[in-house]
């Protein structure tokens, strides 16, 4: 599948959209966050519909997530939600992270 143009970038608002829930890289299970476009489209080189566990995401970038990955206007970001599940890996790396609806 081709990337997104980064002119289609905001066609996918809260990152990765694909129809499985495991992670492409080591098959894990995927928790739902987003990735800002440049961590996500260049510097992880992931496409559209790829599905990355944070580890593997992590691994990918060659260095640990920090707040400043995140989307800030995604709430599926939100570590406090209560409709979205979280591991303990997300809240660790998601620390610092303000949610700024659009």
């Amino acid at each position: 599948m081709p990337l997104f143009r980064r002119d289609n970038w905001s066609s996918m608002p809260f990152g990765p959209a694909s129809n499985s829930l495991d992670c492409d890289d080591c098959g894990g299970d995927y928790e739902m966050y987003a990735a800002v476009d440049e961590v996500w489209y260049k510097q992880a080189r992931a496409r559209s519909n790829t599905v990355l566990c944070i580890p593997c995401l992590e691994k990918r970038l060659g260095r640990r997530l920090t707040a400043a990955d995140f989307k800030p206007e995604a709430s599926v970001n939100d570590p406090h939600s209560t409709h979205v599940r979280h591991t303990d890996v997300y809240r660790d790396r998601a620390r610092g992270w303000t949610y700024k609806p659009y």
